[in-house]
């Protein structure tokens, strides 16, 4: 029980809000456990979860995320409910009756079948993919937080020869139909569409992912002064 005893923001939450399974209360937890030492815990995880997986349980992770901080998946978005109901005071009694799940694929061996898995995750941390990658190659999604550096042509007018740069911590996100780095300037949003200033206005330099919104929110309060 250590290893679920860790998850105190949504396993163990949600077993004391719907309790275990018994005849009078079927859609409960049913709970069971497995000890092992504890070097051995994540690896047996993973085989408990693809072994369940293979036999047909969803897979249903409410954070978006496991241990050590959370799990981020990549894949296809899919919203659904269990029910359909005539009017939304039934879907606000009823707010689990709605999932949102993110679809994707592992690899078993070379040759065999993949595995077709679903995770269940929160709704505000679902982010589109933009096209994009930094200059690591590292994918930029929605809600991502980047260090952008930016190329200061007022020092050339003839936009020839850049002598000056500056540098921003800007949140990716989705505005006016297109993709932007979100900056806020005395508490004014400002918006600079990332495919514009790349390769209309070339003002970007380089742009690395740092974190995101939702497990570094911190990261914006960096102070570009300092640099």
């Amino acid at each position: 029980m250590q290893h679920l005893s860790g998850y105190q923001q949504h396993i163990d939450l949600s077993i004391k809000r719907h309790g275990l399974y018994s005849e009078t209360n079927p859609t409960g937890w049913k709970i069971e456990y497995a000890n092992c030492p504890e070097e051995q815990l994540d690896n047996n995880e993973r085989l408990l979860i693809s072994d369940y997986a293979n036999r047909g349980y969803q897979l249903r992770n409410k954070t978006a995320g496991g241990q050590d901080g959370g799990k981020w998946y990549e894949g296809a978005y899919r919203r659904y409910d269990d029910t359909t109901y005539c009017f939304k005071e039934d879907y606000d009694r009823n707010p689990e009756n709605t999932h949102h799940t993110i679809i994707f694929s592992r690899m078993t061996d070379w040759g065999l079948p993949n595995q077709h898995l679903q995770a269940e995750v929160i709704p505000e941390t679902v982010g589109q993919y933009t096209g994009l990658q930094d200059k690591n190659g590292k994918r930029v999604f929605e809600g991502d937080i980047c260090r952008v550096v930016y190329l200061d042509k007022r020092c050339s007018p003839s936009y020839e020869h850049y002598e000056g740069e500056f540098e921003l911590i800007e949140e990716v996100v989705f505005k006016n139909g297109t993709f932007c780095f979100e900056t806020d300037c005395e508490g004014i949003a400002m918006y600079r569409p990332i495919g514009f200033e790349i390769y209309e206005k070339q003002r970007i330099k380089w742009f690395e992912v740092i974190g995101n919104i939702h497990d570094n929110p911190e990261l914006l309060d960096y102070d570009s002064s300092n640099t």
